[in-house]
């Protein structure tokens, strides 16, 4: 929170959005939907960490944040750094995380199960229906290329995944159309 002597300091902000003028409050800084805004709140303290108003600038001119160290998990209560960055179509405030997967391209794909859209959510891919395919295959990221080929029915050639005891392999993940979740196949040479 921030008091009214600290407030009435703050330089004048635009929305990122709308570009209607965001007011300062206590908690937030908000693009008024009653006033014509798009109702954007961008929240002066994120996971317990209060945030510097470089970072609410920089938010209000929709560009991302440097990377913020000591957010706090409201689940784990595990500290985590991230930057910070409008969503412009949800119209609220998300966490960018460092070394991140770049984003991907998944317009268009369709569940391998029942044929509708798949929703494309930060970690994995899922459909309505139930249907699931994780980004992340036993601590290898996959790629854009390799998602797809695994979603037409290829087996793909996934390197430097990990066993629970921490070794590295590589192995041909594939779709198992029974179970509908992803398999493995080994080449048969020895380790």
């Amino acid at each position: 929170p921030i008091d009214a002597a600290a407030m009435a300091k703050e330089p004048a902000r635009t929305c990122p959005i709308c570009g209607h003028t965001m007011k300062n409050q206590k908690f937030s800084v908000t693009c008024d939907a009653e006033e014509g805004g798009c109702g954007l709140k961008i929240p002066r303290s994120v996971c317990d960490k209060a945030l510097p108003s470089t970072a609410i600038d920089k938010l209000c001119k929709g560009t991302q944040t440097s990377v913020i160290k000591g957010f706090e998990s409201k689940a784990s209560g595990k500290k985590f750094d991230a930057a910070l960055a409008v969503d412009k179509d949800a119209k609220k405030i998300t966490f960018v995380f460092p070394n991140a997967a770049p984003a991907m391209d998944m317009e268009g794909l369709v569940c391998p199960k029942c044929g509708k859209p798949l929703s494309d959510e930060r970690m994995l891919l899922k459909c309505e229906c139930g249907f699931i395919l994780w980004k992340t295959q036993h601590g290898a990221t996959l790629s854009e290329k390799q998602i797809k080929g695994i979603l037409s029915g290829s087996k793909v050639l996934v390197c430097g995944m990990k066993s629970k005891a921490g070794k590295k392999f590589d192995a041909k993940l594939y779709l198992n159309r029974e179970t509908w979740s992803t398999d493995m196949e080994f080449n048969n040479k020895k380790k």
